[in-house]
């Protein structure tokens, strides 16, 4: 499993890459290691990578998970991306861009562009593979 996530402060994004095996446990940690970061206050833009990702949750962990997000306040222009392939990491998208919390402030894209042309944001490919993220094994 590896979960890991940067700030780029001049563009008020977080993004953040979670791979392989994912389980609620990991992801509550993970949660918790960038909320605690002090950049974080900067971030009203935030691109998630979940390709690659393999959900190992239940839907009653994805809908606590989603408990726990709605528990963070969004800044007024508050915009989330996320990037997904497979089933599972779609279905939990999916739970979250439906919350009521969350209502046009998150949107689920298959596609990098898509992504970045929602946040209004530049972001090169390349950028996931920086070595100064954050990271969680």
């Amino acid at each position: 499993m590896s979960l890991k996530y940067k700030i780029y402060q001049e563009r008020f994004l977080l993004v953040d890459v979670l791979n392989n095996t994912i389980t609620a446990s990991k992801l509550y940690e993970f949660h918790k290691s960038y909320r605690n970061d002090p950049k974080i206050f900067v971030v009203y833009k935030v691109l998630t990578n979940l390709i690659g990702a393999d959900f190992k949750m239940t839907f009653d962990e994805m809908m606590d998970y989603v408990e726990v997000l709605k528990r963070e306040p969004l800044p007024p222009n508050f915009k989330w991306a996320i990037l997904t392939e497979t089933p599972n990491s779609t279905m939990f998208s999916i739970l979250v861009k439906e919350d009521p919390h969350f209502k046009n402030k998150v949107e689920v894209f298959s596609t990098l562009k898509a992504s970045l042309d929602y946040l209004n944001v530049e972001f090169k490919e390349n950028e996931f593979e920086d070595d100064d993220y954050v990271t969680m094994s």
